[in-house]
């Protein structure tokens, strides 16, 4: 267990890197990997994306779409968010969520 999970954070911590060097915000919370499922999830997903992203510019290649995370899971391939600001902002969870309004909760603020 913990060697699976120490895995998972090196290759998130890892691949933020990637995004450093060129520049760029790095997109995962490596820390998320120890957080409870389905938080834990989000950030694997996130991962994937971003590396496709991140692979497909290496090899020259123009990216095209990915719509089950730029359409339909707006999280996956949504810019870095805080746990809060994931919560709060319910247009970035779903295709079917993304015209919500953003929940307003002061003690929150």
């Amino acid at each position: 267990g913990a060697w699976i999970l120490g895995g998972q954070i090196n290759l998130y911590y890892r691949i933020n890197q990637k995004f450093i060097k060129k520049g760029q915000e790095p997109p995962l919370h490596a820390w998320w990997a120890v957080l409870p499922h389905p938080f834990d999830l989000i950030v694997g997903l996130r991962q994937v994306h971003f590396l496709a992203r991140h692979y497909s510019e290496v090899r020259g290649e123009e990216w095209e779409s990915d719509k089950v995370a730029e359409e339909l899971f707006p999280f996956i391939s949504s810019s870095r968010f805080t746990l809060k600001e994931f919560v709060l902002t319910p247009s970035n969870w779903f295709w079917f969520t993304k015209d919500m309004k953003d929940f307003d909760l002061p003690n929150l603020k």
